[in-house]
């Protein structure tokens, strides 16, 4: 008999954003068919910027259920860089909610499988204006959504994070669901050779070093959306299958034990649109002091350059999502 006693993993993952018709994913498609886009195994491997990164926590899920049922103390290889990161990279607890993850092991004949699965359903209180207008994201016409001026019901959707020009701001979208928010981050090139570091560097670089209490009140237009502000988000919908060939038929040893990896696959869906209930009545009142100042100048928060997506819980600093968005094959194209 072999010394090598096998175990096989597969990691399914499926998010889905909306509540209506336009939620439903489009069909699965492998990320080896897509140029433009690769799918990374844990947050701090250094990636290629001038393609599409995606990163999701459940695969950190299924490879911590591999290693508890192994019930030993695993060691891998630190020249198998891929099961090495992911071996090591941080344990996923408390990322998602208990309620929110379903993950499952099971040992037969001496192999171990492991799947961790989560589907979130995150609506908008109200819908945010779609395609209002035209939006090239590095040159492709792109189905977008977005706001003009200070809508009604804004304030419940998104916040402002930083506003430092056009190409670097942040904003945060807000769910109906309270616990949960999204994080779009513009910036003119991204910062470090990571998804970890740039995620890192970018939340200090913005919402430490410039957060609204440390501003003078000249500055606090910052931070609101005024009359002439313009929002504009490229609709994402992608469904991505990949296997990861740099982890098969690598070595994990739990002495006096050694187990070799037969697959390892993940698969990620989303969809980010305008999605929400209908509102068709909209009420304003402005109201001026006296002494009126000269208006800030218009905010401009257009993404039609690369971008930094991260979906997670508020209470948790670690993204359950984390994507770098370079090009648009994971965009709605214009019909």
């Amino acid at each position: 008999m072999s010394k090598y006693h096998c175990f096989h993993t597969l990691i399914l993952f499926l998010l889905l954003w909306g509540c209506n018709s336009k939620s439903a994913l489009p069909p699965l498609q492998q990320v080896a068919d897509l140029p433009g886009t690769e799918m990374v195994s844990s947050m701090d491997q250094p990636v290629d910027w001038s393609k599409n990164q995606l990163y999701c926590v459940s695969l950190d899920y299924a490879w911590e259920a591999v290693r508890k049922a192994l019930e030993g103390d695993a060691v891998v290889d630190e020249r198998d860089e891929a099961l090495w990161r992911l071996h090591h990279s941080p344990n996923p607890e408390g990322v998602l909610a208990p309620d929110e993850i379903d993950v499952s092991a099971r040992v037969q004949f001496k192999a171990v499988s492991a799947v961790a699965r989560f589907e979130k359903q995150l609506p908008f209180s109200r819908p945010f204006e779609a395609n209002t207008s035209n939006l090239n994201f590095a040159g492709t016409p792109v189905q977008h959504f977005g706001t003009w001026g200070n809508a009604q019901g804004f304030d419940e959707r998104v916040s402002i994070a930083y506003y430092g020009s056009e190409h670097q701001f942040a904003v945060r979208l807000l769910p109906a669901e309270e616990n949960h928010e999204i994080w779009l981050l513009a910036m003119e090139q991204p910062l470090g050779n990571s998804l970890q570091t740039c995620w890192e560097k970018s939340m200090i670089h913005m919402l430490i070093n410039y957060s609204p209490d440390e501003q003078p009140a000249e500055e606090l237009w910052r931070y609101e959306f005024l009359e002439n502000d313009r929002l504009q988000i490229p609709m994402i919908a992608f469904q991505l299958m990949h296997d990861y060939p740099e982890m098969i038929g690598k070595n994990i040893n739990v002495l006096p034990q050694s187990y070799q990896v037969l697959a390892v696959s993940q698969r990620v869906g989303l969809v980010l649109n305008e999605s929400g209930a209908t509102v068709r009545s909209e009420s304003e009142v402005a109201v001026a002091s006296e002494a009126v100042e000269a208006a800030p100048p218009p905010k401009a928060m257009i993404f039609d350059r690369p971008f930094l997506l991260a979906l997670k819980r508020k209470d948790v600093a670690r993204p359950y999502l984390l994507a770098w968005v370079a090009n648009s094959e994971w965009m709605v194209a214009m019909d």
